[in-house]
């Protein structure tokens, strides 16, 4: 029998589709439900959808936010089904702080998380490109959740380069705002921005425009941390934020460094630490040569013999680790690279395998579910107390949006300028920069542009909506 959901209030909305605050009213759990029009998007934008769907169903950590259900619906609506993370986003925690920064402590144990999730989906040979603090969740307890996959690519595998320009203006990677082919270090690039970010409630490049936003990346311009934080955490931003990417470190080479590994044990219990280091990937090969069925049974709590079992498993998995590290130092004539990761992957192993300060155990699971066809709406988007408060929301958004544009061009420049762009831009795929400047260039310079043209466009699509 499918899941019922009541909603509970409109979280926000989009182009495409609404997100709603529910309650499933089998468990009561409140979870988030992406609900996408999905009938009016091309074939190409169904199958992005259709995969941020497949990615969540496929991970599972506790530091990502949990994939629930996924249906279609008889309105041609796809409904994605998370968790709520009730702590609200990284964003919105670092914009209470009014300029007082976080102790280091706090930040590391957040970016261990945030570091554990990544290793997590870099290990499926996924990259998310759109690692942002308000795609960062928290739960009241503190827990992180990585969220936000619209835009993951799959790689299908690790040497592959993903060539199309996305991701968040701030965090972007040099190679990407170069229109270079990118990989797994990007996200390395915008772990670092967001590192700085926590670290100095605001990112490390800032600027007027999005031409001077790109220099200042391409050119790896920032100012330092400030010197209350510790040199390990400078040095680490330092080489996250390297513009050559193949400087920049692995996900698997930050969690090495003393100042990450030695607060994992905090986050992670027993059986989630072995699960998550004994199998990582190298080349497609499980460096532990471990069977999945001796993983289950790892961690099994149930009564003292079977932890006497567990215990002699780990011993004998922990004894295969320095072996196979030693094979891995004894190695002749192999690929330099291979043989460091190798050592340092079983390094990782060896940390969380000899650590005995057991967590409370965390089951985590998520039944693999198939996205059946054609279930009734549940959840109705014309409610009318919502109509009327996004509808309010919209309209006061347009109103501000005018007068910030108006103050920074002026009326008559502003009507004009709607008035050419609502003309050749009736669409957002319609939306083309350069073919766009010639007829604007007696309004505004390029770099004006720039900066101007995006908000314009915003403002002409929210009139859209509430016309």
């Amino acid at each position: 029998m499918s899941e019922k959901y009541k909603m509970i209030k409109l979280l926000g909305e989009g182009s495409f589709g609404k997100c709603y605050l529910v309650e499933a009213q089998t468990d009561k759990c409140r979870c988030v439900i992406k609900q996408i029009d999905i009938g009016v998007m091309t074939q190409e934008e169904k199958d992005e959808t259709i995969r941020e769907a497949l990615i969540l169903r496929n991970l599972n950590h506790p530091n990502i936010i949990q994939f629930r259900d996924a249906y279609t619906t008889k309105k041609k609506k796809l409904c994605i089904v998370m968790d709520y993370a009730d702590g609200g986003d990284m964003q919105s925690k670092i914009k209470e702080r009014n300029g007082r920064t976080f102790q280091e402590d706090q930040v590391l144990d957040w970016f261990v998380q945030i570091c554990l999730a990544m290793k997590h989906v870099h290990d499926r040979k996924i990259l998310h490109r759109d690692l942002k603090s308000q795609n960062i969740f928290l739960t009241r307890t503190g827990r992180i959740k990585l969220g936000d996959f619209g835009i993951a690519k799959v790689l299908s595998a690790t040497v592959d380069n993903a060539k199309t320009m996305v991701g968040t203006p701030y965090y972007l990677s040099p190679e990407i705002v170069e229109n270079r082919p990118y990989s797994f270090k990007s996200d390395i690039w915008s772990l670092g921005v967001l590192l700085y970010e926590m670290c100095c409630l605001k990112p490390p490049f800032d600027a007027t425009s999005l031409h001077f936003l790109a220099l200042k990346i391409v050119r790896g311009q920032y100012p330092p941390l400030n010197k209350q934080f510790s040199q390990p955490l400078r040095n680490l931003v330092t080489k996250m934020l390297k513009t050559d990417s193949n400087q920049r470190p692995t996900i698997y080479e930050i969690l090495k460094e003393p100042l990450i590994r030695n607060r994992i044990k905090n986050f992670l219990s027993s059986s989630q630490r072995s699960n998550e280091f004994s199998h990582t990937v190298l080349h497609n090969v499980n460096i532990l040569n471990v069977s999945d069925k001796s993983r289950e049974d790892l961690s099994i709590v149930s009564n003292p013999e079977e932890e006497k079992k567990q215990e002699a498993l780990k011993q004998e998995m922990l004894k295969s680790v320095r072996q196979l590290k030693s094979d891995f130092k004894n190695m002749k004539n192999c690929d330099r690279e291979a043989q460091e990761e190798g050592i340092m992957l079983c390094e990782m192993n060896e940390i969380v395998l000899a650590n005995e300060d057991d967590q409370s155990e965390v089951s985590v699971h998520s039944s693999v579910v198939e996205v059946p066809p054609d279930r009734e709406d549940e959840i109705e988007d014309t409610h009318e107390e919502n109509k009327d408060d996004s509808s309010d929301d919209a309209e006061d958004k347009i109103k501000l949006m005018k007068q910030y544009l108006e103050g920074c061009l002026g009326k008559k420049k502003l009507f004009e300028a709607k008035k050419i762009i609502n003309a050749l831009v009736p669409t957002e795929d319609d939306l083309d920069f350069d073919a766009l400047s010639p007829n604007l260039e007696h309004l505004m310079d390029r770099d004006q542009q720039a900066e101007y043209v995006p908000i314009i466009y915003s403002l002409i699509e929210l009139e859209r909506s509430v016309s």
